[in-house]
């Protein structure tokens, strides 16, 4: 599914931007509250690809919860990263939480206690990862935008309808290097891409399934605070991170 999101929003052929036609008075309606319609629907599953450099991919599968501002996601590195990188994280407004391999022993093995996560403040303008997380929760608002204005957007535009996994799909431009995959049946957003910095191509984000999650957080004895660990946490998951 993400291969084709990324591959869609790549434009045309020797990568020129794909043109963007004037929206009409429905599509500026739909697309004024595609981002509303998330909050309201409380949360969603997510997978997530990330093309942090060249050769190296971060994909994401999680829940986010919209609502309660939190998420939590598995972690894969595809390339050549180094061993013992983040394979779980959790937020939960501005604090992170990162279940990190071997972390329990090199704890251990410098005499404190064990845990297996390592909790922090959230960095989006340092950190690759936090900024994907950024982005992923940022796919909501608590009001819709005004449609007129929205149509008046030189920025808006729709590109075009695609059919992906069998669901069709209204494609548009919306605002700064956004674009947005939605139902043209049930009007919400599917699917997403974004051009953030910091990384190698566009950010590819698609939402299987919508409705409330449950995030709980980790144990507060499983959890060290990376201000006490910082050696130990930039061992075990060295940059890029």
């Amino acid at each position: 599914m993400l291969t084709a999101v990324v591959s869609a929003a790549c434009g045309g052929a020797g990568g020129t931007p794909e043109r963007a036609k004037r929206l009409g008075d429905d599509d500026a309606a739909r697309l004024s509250q595609v981002l509303s319609r998330n909050l309201d629907g409380k949360g969603a599953t997510f997978v997530a690809s990330l093309p942090v450099s060249a050769g190296r991919t971060l994909s994401l599968r999680g829940e986010v919860d919209w609502a309660g501002h939190r998420g939590r996601a598995d972690v894969t590195w595809q390339g050549s990263p180094a061993p013992g990188r983040v394979v779980e994280v959790g937020w939960f407004e501005d604090s992170i939480v990162e279940r990190l391999p071997g972390l329990a022993d090199a704890l251990t093995a410098a005499g404190r206690p064990a845990a297996t996560w390592v909790g922090r403040t959230a960095d989006p303008d340092a950190n690759v990862l936090d900024r994907a997380l950024q982005f992923v929760t940022k796919l909501a608002a608590t009001q819709r935008d005004n449609p007129v204005l929205v149509q008046q957007d030189d920025r808006a535009g729709w590109l075009r309808t695609v059919t992906i996994e069998g669901v069709a799909l209204d494609v548009y431009r919306y605002g700064d290097g956004l674009t947005l995959w939605v139902g043209v049946e049930d009007g919400r957003l599917h699917q997403a891409t974004g051009a953030l910095a910091g990384f190698a191509g566009p950010l590819a984000v698609a939402f299987p399934t919508v409705g409330a999650q449950s995030i709980p957080g980790p144990k507060r004895a499983d959890v060290v605070a990376m201000t006490d660990v910082t050696a130990i946490y930039d061992r075990l998951n060295p940059a890029p991170r």
